[in-house]
C-alpha cells in the first residue's frame, strides 16, 4: 500500500500494538442443504436410514456446521435462512458471514470477494473519499466468466456519480463524491460500528483508516486480494454425488484477483487529534515532529 506521506515504522508500530477498529469476531461457516419433505420418507439402502439423517452424518466432512433442510421450511421462514433467488433442492448452500443470507456454493467465492470489496469501498467512503478509482486486469475478468458483476459498479453506486473506463488491459471504474461536513467528526469510534464487519482482522485496512485519519492524508493507493482458503476433499463431493447432490466450488480464479485501487480524499477543515497523543507511550517530541512530517 502506498501513499502520498511518509509513513515511519515507529508510526505503523505503535499504531498496530495499540489500535484496533471494528468487532473481531471468530465466525463459524455455515452450509446448507434443502431437500424435499417427500425424501425423508425414503429409506436409504444403507442402514435403512432417511435421507435427513444420511446427510446429517456428512456434517464432520464440513468446515463449519451443515443443517439440512425442507423446502417448505424455507418457505415460511423469512429471517434465519434467506436463500438467494429461488430455493432448489438437492443444492449446497452457504451463508455469507457478514450478511444473513445463504448462497449457492458456487457463487459463493465471488460474493464473498464482492462483500469484503463493498466494505473497503465504505471503509474510504467513510474518510471521505472525494472520488475513488479501482482497476482490474481484463484477463482476470475473463477467467470468471462474470465480467457485469466486476465492471459494474454494483458496490458503492448509492454513494454518489460514476463512471465507467477501459483500455486494452484493465477495465476501470471510478466514483465521486460531493463534499459533506460530517467527515469533520469522524474519529476512532466511528470504525467501531457493526456494520464494519470485516475490518478487526484486515490490519492493512487498520492502517489505512489511522494514516488518513491521523496525517490528514489526501491521497493514497491499495491492492486489494481476496483468499478464501476453503476447501473441499474429492471424497466428500463423490459421497454427495452418490445421493444427486451437486458441490461446484472453485476458489483458484478468486484467490488470483488483484484489484488496484487509487483513493483521493477531502481535506479535513479542522484539526483530528493526533493518535500518539492518545497512545500512554514514552515518545521523544523531535520523533513525533518527525512522525507528523
Amino acid at each position: 500500500m502506498f501513499g502520498c506521506n511518509k509513513r515511519s515504522a515507529v508510526r505503523k508500530s505503535v499504531l498496530n500494538n495499540q489500535i484496533r477498529y471494528g468487532k473481531r469476531k471468530n465466525y463459524i461457516m455455515k452450509f446448507l442443504i434443502l431437500i424435499k419433505e417427500d425424501d425423508t420418507k425414503n429409506k436409504s439402502w444403507i442402514c435403512n436410514e432417511s435421507l435427513q439423517i444420511k446427510l446429517l452424518k456428512f456434517n464432520k466432512y464440513f468446515p463449519g456446521d451443515l443443517q439440512i433442510l425442507f423446502l417448505n421450511e424455507i418457505e415460511n421462514n423469512n429471517t434465519e435462512y434467506i436463500i438467494e433467488d429461488t430455493p432448489i433442492p438437492n443444492e449446497i448452500y452457504i451463508k455469507l458471514p457478514c450478511k444473513n443470507i445463504y448462497v449457492l456454493a458456487e457463487k459463493y467465492p465471488l460474493k464473498y470477494l464482492l462483500s469484503k470489496q463493498n466494505e473497503l469501498t465504505n471503509i474510504f467512503t467513510t474518510l471521505g473519499a472525494k472520488s475513488i478509482k479501482w482497476s482490474i486486469n481484463k484477463s482476470q475478468i475473463n477467467t470468471l466468466n462474470v465480467n457485469t458483476e466486476l465492471t459494474n459498479n454494483n458496490i458503492g453506486e448509492s454513494f454518489g456519480i460514476s463512471s465507467v473506463n477501459s483500455n486494452s488491459d484493465s477495465v476501470v471504474n471510478e466514483m465521486k463524491f460531493e463534499y459533506n461536513d460530517i467527515i469533520e467528526n469522524i474519529n476512532d469510534d466511528t470504525f467501531n460500528d457493526d456494520k464494519f464487519y470485516y475490518l478487526a482482522k484486515e490490519y492493512e485496512w487498520q492502517d489505512i483508516i489511522s494514516h488518513r485519519l491521523n496525517n490528514n492524508l489526501v491521497y493514497d493507493k491499495y491492492t486489494f486480494s481476496c483468499n478464501n482458503n476453503i476447501k473441499f476433499s474429492s471424497s466428500l463431493k463423490s459421497k454427495l454425488k452418490f445421493f444427486d447432490i451437486s458441490l461446484n466450488y472453485e476458489t483458484d480464479n478468486i484467490n488470483n484477483i488483484e484489484i488496484f485501487y487509487e483513493i483521493e480524499y477531502f481535506e479535513f477543515h479542522k484539526k483530528n487529534t493526533n493518535i500518539l497523543d492518545l497512545v500512554d507511550i514514552n515518545i521523544d517530541d523531535d520523533i513525533k515532529k518527525n512522525i507528523y512530517k
